[in-house]
């Protein structure tokens, strides 16, 4: 296809401590659009505006039969989010690249830069799996967590998130941008919902959860119909006894 126009560059999209930052705009990489064109170019800095663009280019690479030659483009996806009481740790280790992986919670303000730093919470398999870490956390102070992966080369490789605690958090969805790599999301819920009803950018009942017996539900981003939803803007409604909660997430295929 002759379609494609992508002009994105991303760097250090897995070291937030570098502060990532990502460039795209009509800016063509030659000497005319540096010299003479009239051209835009947007900078954007910080890993979650850095970890979208990164899927994209990595879905059009494997899309096109290429490969990710660079080793530290194998992510894990590891995520930090403030949920009610503590963080939800998220991680995807592809199977065969990774041995096994040490996440680590710190309490300072950098990220730990060894496995001797922080708290080790747990040692895990390289599989694609989720840890809630709760604690007597300080409201509204920032928390630094490194997960240290080792290769099958023996390499210690580490990936960083972090994320602000806030007890007041009621409602939580495990990631706000839903891509290609993704099957499923999780919804964490501050205590068990009359029901948790989700709607397209148009208003239309998608999936509709009743009769949960849990403080949290995993959609597979499929309709009632069990058809795996479209790209788009999807609000996920939590109705409580007393209140209405509503987040909204985009899912991209």
């Amino acid at each position: 296809s002759y379609l494609l126009h992508h002009k994105i560059m991303v760097i250090d999209y897995n070291h937030p401590e570098s502060d990532p930052v990502t460039v795209t705009g009509s800016f063509n990489w030659t000497l005319a659009g540096n010299d003479s064109n009239d051209e835009n170019m947007i900078v954007f800095k910080g890993q979650d505006i850095a970890r979208y663009f990164f899927h994209e280019i990595k879905a059009r690479i494997l899309e096109a039969g290429g490969d990710l030659p660079v080793r530290d483009m194998y992510i894990p996806n590891f995520r930090v989010r403030n949920v009610d009481g503590g963080f939800f740790i998220s991680w995807d280790t592809p199977s065969g690249n990774f041995l096994n992986s040490v996440i680590v919670c710190y309490n300072t303000d950098s990220f730990p830069s060894s496995t001797n730093d922080g708290i080790v919470i747990g040692r895990f398999k390289p599989e694609k799996t989720d840890y809630i870490l709760k604690g007597n956390f300080i409201e509204n102070k920032t928390y630094y967590f490194s997960a240290f992966l080792k290769d099958t080369a023996g390499s210690l490789n580490r990936f960083c998130d972090s994320a602000t605690f806030n007890s007041s958090l009621n409602l939580f969805v495990s990631d706000n941008f839903i891509n290609e790599d993704s099957s499923e999301i999780t919804i964490l819920l501050e205590k068990i919902p009359e029901k948790v009803s989700i709607y397209d950018i148009y208003g239309r009942p998608v999936k509709i959860f009743k009769d949960l017996k849990e403080e949290f539900l995993v959609w597979n981003l499929k309709d009632d119909n069990n058809i795996s939803v479209k790209s788009g803007v999807y609000i996920i409604s939590v109705r409580y006894k007393d209140n209405i909660k509503n987040e909204a997430v985009i899912i991209k295929r």
